[in-house]
């Protein structure tokens, strides 16, 4: 990994790579080394990788984005981008999907989805607004793969 430099100070470069080459790239190193790796990245003080779990919910989405690049399976980061974004997720649900059961499992499939999605994140890219079209963008994806299953069934 590259360092960049800014004011004196040294932190690790984040390069986005195709999904061919993230196992071989990330594969080299353990999940412990991505996470305190992503944790100097994003200067969260008193954090490493061994105690990120403990510590509380992650606080911004920029950093919720960032983890999620890095391990799209972390528990926490998952269930603080639904926090952080509780109000935009539901209402977009609800505009595509209505109320009820069916809007419950949608959400679940969509948080998954928005955390495969996380990897084509772009740093300087405002996280709010991406997150917005990502919630926007699955949705719709969703609704188009349900009504090709009820078409398929009929």
């Amino acid at each position: 990994m590259a360092e960049e430099s800014h004011g004196g100070s040294r932190r690790p470069h984040m390069y986005r790579h195709p999904d061919e080459e993230c196992d071989r790239i990330l594969g080299d190193y353990s999940v412990e080394d991505k996470l305190e790796d992503v944790s100097r990245g994003v200067r969260v003080a008193g954090v490493d990788s061994v105690k990120a779990g403990r510590c509380g919910p992650i606080v911004t989405n920029r950093e919720v984005l960032l983890r999620l690049s890095v391990n799209k399976h972390d528990r926490l980061a998952v269930t603080s981008l639904h926090d952080n974004n509780a109000g935009i997720i539901r209402t977009t649900v609800m505009r595509y999907f209505g109320t009820g059961a069916v809007a419950d499992k949608i959400e679940r499939a969509l948080m998954q989805r928005m955390a495969d999605h996380a990897r084509l994140y772009q740093d300087p890219e405002d996280p709010d607004v991406w997150l917005a079209r990502c919630v926007d963008t699955q949705c719709d994806r969703l609704r188009n793969e349900a009504i090709r299953d009820e078409a398929d069934r009929n």
